[in-house]
């Protein structure tokens, strides 16, 4: 591990709050790492006077963890709280709260919430009655299958089949 694996561990950051940074919690070729594999999920800019010579780092719209070249990971927070998106989800859905599982702080507890959630919706699901619907498939063949077509069928020429 290097000097900066050993500093103190990077706070999580919050969904589109920059973070100010020490430049000692980051190497350069940390930053350029950053920079270049997550343009699109994390703001980087370097250490500067418009930075106050530290890192500022702001999440977009991405939710989850980057992996560091050091072995550290960089948690990127939701702006709302993990527990929030479940009763949203149970309103759109029209599902009662789920007992049990009261909080969501971790990732394993929004896997946890989120496989009952799933399973609830399946059971639910099921109970009312899976929804089929009947694929029609059109196709020349030199044997009946299916149903016939009288009226399409009366109003062409007799196919030849022998091709």
């Amino acid at each position: 591990m290097t000097e900066a694996a050993t500093a103190q561990a990077i706070e999580p950051l919050r969904e589109y709050r920059p973070c100010l940074l020490p430049r000692s919690s980051l190497d350069e070729a940390t930053g350029t790492y950053l920079y270049r594999h997550f343009r699109k999920e994390l703001t980087v800019e370097f250490p500067s006077p418009a930075t106050d010579g530290q890192w500022r780092l702001t999440p977009g719209g991405f939710v989850g963890f980057i992996p560091l070249p050091d072995g550290r990971t960089l948690e990127l927070q939701s702006k709302t709280p993990l527990g929030n998106v479940f009763r949203m989800l149970e309103y759109t859905f029209d599902i009662d709260p789920l007992p049990g599982l009261i909080r969501v702080a971790t990732l394993e507890d929004f896997y946890d919430r989120l496989a009952a959630l799933l399973s609830t919706m399946v059971l639910e699901r099921t109970r009312r009655g899976i929804y089929r619907e009947y694929v029609r498939h059109e196709r020349r063949l030199p044997y009946v299958r299916g149903s016939l077509d009288t009226r399409r069928l009366a109003t062409r020429p007799w196919p030849d089949f022998r091709r």
